[in-house]
């Protein structure tokens, strides 16, 4: 690897740099101060209003996750299976989608069941 020497400048382009860098920034008025500063309070405003949504969404949701705790350990305290009681909510909301969609679901169901070895007929005998 080969190092490059330092670009050198001429005197009157060093002068002229040293000019530049030594320039004061152009200055604002209050207008100019007043649409930066408004421009970033807009966007910081609706970005803390969608933020705000997002944690009362969290919020939600963590308050009705324990809802369905405290209603499957009352189902579960009475005897009923809450495996059973999922499934069947399950089975609801495709069924829900239409009876075909799930006439469509317990063939292909059926069909996963005898490809391994697992075919119970709908009777209930073990044939």
């Amino acid at each position: 690897m080969t190092d490059k020497p330092a670009q050198t400048l001429s005197p009157a382009a060093q002068a002229y740099a040293d000019k530049e860098r030594a320039k004061k920034p152009m200055k604002e008025d209050p207008a100019d101060v007043a649409v930066r500063e408004n421009t970033f309070a807009v966007a910081g405003d609706e970005v803390i209003a969608f933020i705000e949504r997002h944690e009362r969404l969290i919020a939600e949701i963590a308050q009705r996750r324990d809802d369905r705790k405290q209603i499957t350990a009352e189902s579960k305290s009475r005897g009923y299976n809450p495996a059973i009681i999922a499934r069947l909510i399950k089975l609801r909301s495709i069924d829900a989608a239409g009876h075909t969609r799930l006439r469509e679901f317990d063939a292909e169901l059926e069909l996963y069941q005898a490809a391994i070895g697992m075919d119970f007929s709908a009777d209930g005998d073990d044939a």
